[in-house]
């Protein structure tokens, strides 16, 4: 094993923000020595206790190795030992002799815990010691180096209890037995005193001597330089002497600071006397402070929601609340304080409501997705008003699921506001259904001849937009524009449309320039699609041969190219004044011929399929349209 050193570096695994301070206070508190380091022994944290023993300052430790200050027979034993750690085996303990800078050996006892980065690798280790050293090897006791340089042990415990008191005379009878006490006490993590009814201490462990020096032979004035705090002591003090076990938080000043701890105080008898008081001192600074930054940020989190206009409540998993900010209890009608622990049930017993609520938040608890619901709740006056409200799972630090948080807001008037903008566009909807069916009529009362046509080919039109699997959007539109193809005729004179033979050159011209007419009067009527395109397309041809514009292939939009399939099938079905009805047949073998020729094929095969399924006579209907 090589020593190594080097100048100071980075922490590879520093906590950062409160945590780093919570856990430097910590470390800094406890008796034990607590170090981190890299995986080839650099130093990235010690803690006081440690700097004490080794008897050197933080900055010296921190960036160089720990290895060199192990006796060199135990330094690839000590390697061994910690580099053996796995995320799945992460905690090693072990022993081993150190050699202090004064040259003395000691024998101290380790728990290493390996830190896994993100990748689970081992990228740093914590390890907390203790100084085991036996008594016969040094004359001194187990314990950090503070107690090691301090009277012996057994020393200590014949000056602690001779002459005077009871208390002292009946430890001191049981002779080593005080020594054995006195280790033990000093091996404790908190402040362990005993006091006599002279109201002097006649024993203090290691930790104790830590806050206040020796205080053997001291009384609670010497340690006590706050007046309020003397009297808080002297008042549990003299509880105890009167035979009560007493039980609460003291706070005092240790080397110029204020810290606070959980004080335990109880009587010693002796043959039914009380001889004495004995107490433990446990430090809860660092709770302390870590409960009141708690509270301070809920406070202030508590300051932030009530200042939300939006409800904000949380609950555990268990659908009880936990918060719920000033919006949402002034919309139920309750004090927040109120709510904290009770359920929908408690608040609306009699409410249908109170069980759907349940239910969602149920939902969302087992599942652990959000859920956006638009819900009534019932305010304090009875009336009923809608919210939205969105409900999110919350997880703890583990991902194990704790509650759910809910965020609402009222949507009463945009209910509202939707159901006017739904009435207006459902009046609208009929408005322009009554339109097109005039505009349809008056291409019908222009050529009797053709009644109908329009209708059908509408029918057809739709079922192969189907078929082709076109939005219902789309759909609507090829439909409107079908019903009304044809409109552009109303400036055809009658008699041609009627006539019952053969036209002239010029009659098919003015024949031709109908889907010209419709697109020019339907363009200037702003419909949500394309009808007047689609009108101005459908005499359009795949292969460029149709009118007006000679367009072909993907020139023509998929109306068109519908639309001029249902109108060649349901003319050629259809009677008209020049020649009788050719029938379904031939209108079939003709868009079958001209597949891909005159007529996409794709619309062609969707109006075979069509007219497979159903009867062309059932296409003589018109049925009301959504827009």
């Amino acid at each position: 094993m090589t020593d190594h050193h080097r100048g100071p570096v980075s922490p590879v695994r520093s906590p950062l923000g409160e945590e780093c301070r919570f856990y430097c206070a910590l470390a800094d508190d406890q008796p034990d020595l607590v170090r981190r380091f890299l995986p080839d022994g650099t130093l990235t944290f010690v803690n006081h206790a440690y700097c004490r023993y080794f008897e050197k300052k933080k900055e010296e430790l921190l960036g160089s190795s720990f290895i060199p200050a192990v006796a060199p027979e135990d330094r690839k034993f000590v390697y061994e030992r910690f580099s053996s750690l796995t995320e799945n085996r992460p905690v090693v303990t072990y022993e081993h002799w150190v050699v202090l800078s004064g040259g003395e050996i000691r024998r101290m006892r380790w728990t290493d815990r390996a830190l896994p980065g993100d990748d689970g690798r081992i990228v740093e280790y914590q390890s907390i010691g203790r100084d085991v050293t036996p008594v016969e090897t040094t004359g001194r006791p187990p314990g950090n180096s503070t107690q090691a340089r301090e009277t012996p042990m057994r020393e200590r415990a014949v000056q602690s209890f001779e002459n005077g008191s009871a208390l002292k005379k009946s430890l001191n009878a049981v002779g080593r037995s005080a020594s054995w006490l006195q280790a033990f006490a000093d091996s404790l993590p908190f402040d362990v005193f005993m006091m006599d009814t002279s109201g002097k201490y006649v024993m203090g462990n290691a930790r104790s001597r830590m806050h206040y020096g020796d205080i053997v032979g001291k009384s609670p004035e010497d340690l006590a330089p706050d007046g309020e705090t003397l009297k808080r002591w002297h008042r549990n003090n003299k509880k105890a002497f009167a035979g009560e076990t007493v039980k609460g938080r003291i706070d005092f000043p240790v080397h110029g600071e204020l810290k606070n701890f959980f004080n335990i105080l109880f009587p010693i008898y002796s043959e039914d006397r009380i001889i004495g008081i004995s107490g433990v001192n446990i430090e809860i600074t660092a709770l302390v402070r870590s409960e009141k930054k708690a509270q301070e940020l809920r406070t202030r989190e508590k300051a932030v929601l009530d200042n939300i206009p939006d409800m904000v409540w949380v609950k555990d998993k268990d659908a009880r609340f936990i918060t719920v900010n000033e919006a949402y209890a002034k919309a139920c009608g309750h004090r927040t304080e109120e709510l904290v622990g009770r359920t929908d049930l408690d608040m609306w017993p009699k409410f249908f409501l109170a069980e759907k609520y349940r239910k969602d938040d149920f939902a969302v608890i087992r599942s652990g997705r959000r859920k956006t619901i638009e819900e009534i709740i019932v305010g304090p006056d009875g009336m009923e008003r809608w919210i939205e409200a969105v409900k999110s799972p919350i997880y703890d630090r583990e991902h194990n699921l704790v509650g759910l948080v809910g965020i609402a807001r009222d949507i009463t008037e945009r209910k509202k506001a939707s159901d006017a903008i739904r009435e207006s566009r459902d009046k609208l909807k009929q408005t322009l259904c009554g339109i097109i069916k005039a505009i349809g009529t008056i291409v019908e009362v222009r050529d009797p001849y053709t009644s109908g046509h329009q209708r059908r080919v509408a029918e057809i039109s739709r079922g192969i937009a189907e078929k082709i699997n076109l939005s219902p959007n789309d759909i609507q539109g090829i439909y409107i524009a079908a019903l009304i193809h044809d409109l552009g005729k109303i400036a055809v004179p009658s008699e041609i449309l009627s006539k019952p033979s053969s036209l002239n050159r010029a009659e098919s011209e003015l024949i031709h320039s109908h889907s010209r007419i419709g697109y020019d009067i339907t363009e200037r009527i702003h419909f949500p699609w394309n009808v007047a395109e689609i009108i101005y397309q459908h005499h359009e041809r795949i292969d460029g041969s149709g009118y007006p514009r000679g367009l072909k292939g993907d020139e023509i939009i998929i109306g068109a190219k519908i639309l001029a399939v249902a109108d060649v099938v349901e003319a050629m079905a259809s009677h008209r004044p020049y020649r009788p009805a050719l029938g379904v047949e031939l209108a079939v073998n003709e868009i079958t011929k001209q597949r891909d020729i005159l007529y996409d094929g794709a619309v062609v095969d969707a109006c075979l399929d069509l007219l497979r399924e159903r009867d062309f006579q059932s296409f003589d209907v018109i049925r009301e349209f959504e827009l």
